[in-house]
Order: C-alpha cells, then sequence, then structure tokens
C-alpha cells in the first residue's frame, strides 16, 4: 500500500506558521508606537519638571503608578512602582503582556517622542512591577503624558481567555 505524500511538508507548514504568528506578533506590538502623530490633551499632561525632584502618582481605573521624575539640562530621570488595580488582580491569574511609557509633548499638546518605561509578561499578577531609566528630552518638550497597553489571563475554569486593558491619550 502507497502513502499518499502531501506537497506542504511538516517543516514547510511549521515554518509558514511561525512566520504568520510572528508578523502578526510584531504588527501588534508596533501599533501602539505607529500611532505616533496627535495631541494630547492637557488634562492627561504632566509638566516636566524643572532640576528638583518631584514626586507624583498617576492612578487609572486599571492600575497605579508611583513614581518619581527629576530633569538635569536635557536628560529626564524617571523611576517608579506600578501596581495592578484590585479589577485585575481578582479576575485574572496571570499577566501576559504589559507595556507602559512616556510620550513627550510640546506647549500644545502635540506629540515629539514616545519612550517605553516597562514592558514585562508573565509575572505574578499581585507583584508590583518597577521601571527606572533616564532619556534625552526632545527640544520644545514641556509636559509629559503616560501610557500603557496589557493583556490578562482571566481565572476561569479551563484555559482561560485573554482581555485587554490600556490607556492610550493620544487624540
Amino acid at each position: 500500500m502507497k502513502l499518499s505524500t502531501s506537497p506542504w511538508k511538516p517543516s514547510r507548514m511549521t515554518a509558514a506558521f511561525a512566520t504568520l504568528c510572528a508578523v502578526v506578533l510584531l504588527s501588534s506590538q508596533a501599533m501602539a508606537f505607529a500611532v505616533s502623530r496627535g495631541v494630547v490633551l492637557e488634562p492627561d499632561r504632566i509638566t516636566l519638571p524643572g532640576n528638583a525632584e518631584e514626586k507624583a502618582v498617576w492612578e487609572t481605573r486599571d492600575l497605579k503608578v508611583d513614581y518619581r521624575f527629576s530633569r538635569s539640562g536635557g536628560q529626564l530621570r524617571i523611576s517608579g512602582t506600578v501596581r495592578l488595580d484590585d479589577s485585575i488582580r481578582y479576575n485574572a491569574t496571570s499577566l501576559w503582556d504589559f507595556h507602559i511609557g512616556v510620550i513627550f509633548t510640546d506647549g500644545h499638546g502635540r506629540v515629539l517622542q514616545m519612550r517605553g518605561l516597562a514592558t514585562t509578561g508573565f509575572p505574578g499578577i499581585d507583584e508590583p512591577m518597577y521601571f527606572n531609566t533616564s532619556f534625552s528630552v526632545p527640544a520644545g518638550a514641556t509636559s509629559m503624558a503616560l501610557y500603557y497597553q496589557g493583556q490578562a489571563k482571566d481565572s476561569g475554569n479551563g484555559s482561560g481567555s485573554l482581555f485587554s486593558f490600556w490607556q492610550y491619550p493620544i487624540h
């Protein structure tokens, strides 16, 4: 008995599937950075500090960020702690994907530059996330705004499902 052979070998199918997955993953990750033109409205803007260190809290429906920031010449130093809100922690078993960043704007709120603060995935849902970094402040920047996007896996029976949460202040 002769077995029929398919023109598609498993290795080709695997490679094609892997390529497709990579394209989808990269395009979805790039989307957050692709929309960098626009305006951040005044209520969402945070005035860039002078030379003294400032402490602040940024809270949304999904999370709370306690952070410190200071400016020295053309450099912004920013560090902080991100804690997910109970509404996510109580309804999820794990964090699959999370990214938080900063948007620099001019005096009219026009986006000048976006920079990442932290990216993570798969940590314990109850664990805080930390960031500590510095950036060159773009010429003309007078304020900044924070943004984030994330996916968590719900605590349902079986495999559960993913749900997304985000705050993206660019209009």
